[in-house]
């Protein structure tokens, strides 16, 4: 544990298995960490915020990562602003990363199973945020893996002078094993204040693949494969889109390309 600067955190580091291994790095003021690692063979790597004095810091991190099984990791960098960042797994042999740049970001990843990865990265070139702004939030990431041998990624990220990456979510869910989950997030082509898109992948069966791009402002996308070995893929480009995919049965395929505006697609594969 080192807290650096103004040293204005609060760290708690308690391992009580084997073979455990915990680092804390706080270099700014307001910064929290508890780390907990009750299993054998946990590694956990915390780092968070800017130099003080940073004129785009605002130092608000929080970090709670609990490792309760074996063979965990966690590496989880918080730099800059108010990022509360949440990890806990139960499991067995599960990896997760978290990397946040910035601006009120949330992260949460929770692993209940064996052998899962999962990482969430999201990035702070997102302007713009007009002057008088309600809300300078860049994005919401969630990661919930109850399965064994799933893997889920998440990347939000994009913003220019003129087009803004702000106010996006995304979550991905994953009760069953053996799922592929990954979403992105950026906003390249629609000029605005904020992006807004939603994203959400909710894998309760075995062996599925879902993908999701999105690129512009005020898209959604839904995914829920219920049943096994199915594929979705969901592409948007442009803004206003919308779409809902349903795998209730086995071994299906999907794919949805949306560009332009404001289009409608839904699927439904089985009963």
């Amino acid at each position: 544990v080192s807290q650096l600067d103004d040293a204005g955190g609060t760290a708690t580091v308690t391992q009580s298995g084997d073979s455990n291994d915990s680092t804390v790095n706080q270099t700014s003021n307001g910064s929290i960490a508890t780390v907990d690692q009750s299993g054998s063979g946990n590694l956990s790597v915390l780092n968070q915020g800017r130099n003080d004095g940073n004129p785009f810091q605002t130092n608000g991190q929080q970090a709670l990562i609990t490792q309760g099984g074996d063979n965990n990791q966690s590496y989880a960098t918080q730099s800059g602003s108010s990022g509360d960042l949440n990890v806990n797994q139960e499991g067995n042999s599960n990896e997760a990363y978290v990397t946040q740049a910035g601006q009120l970001s949330d992260a949460m990843i929770d692993q209940i199973g064996d052998d899962n990865y999962a990482s969430i990265d999201q990035s702070v070139g997102n302007a713009p945020n007009p002057p008088g702004g309600s809300d300078p939030r860049v994005a919401t990431a969630s990661i919930s893996q109850d399965g064994s041998n799933n893997s889920s990624t998440i990347d939000q990220f994009g913003g220019s002078a003129t087009i803004s990456a702000r106010l996006m979510e995304a979550s991905s869910s994953q009760g069953g094993d053996n799922n592929q989950s990954t979403i992105s997030q950026t906003n390249t082509l629609v000029a605005g204040a904020s992006s807004g898109n939603f994203a959400s992948v909710d894998q309760g069966g075995n062996d599925n693949i879902s993908t999701v791009m999105q690129d512009g402002a005020l898209n959604e996308a839904m995914v829920d494969q219920s049943g096994n070995g199915n594929e979705s893929w969901v592409s948007q480009a442009g803004s206003g889109h919308s779409a809902t995919v349903t795998q209730s049965s086995d071994m299906n395929n999907s794919v949805v390309n949306q560009t332009g505006m404001n289009n409608t697609a839904t699927v439904t594969q089985g009963m």
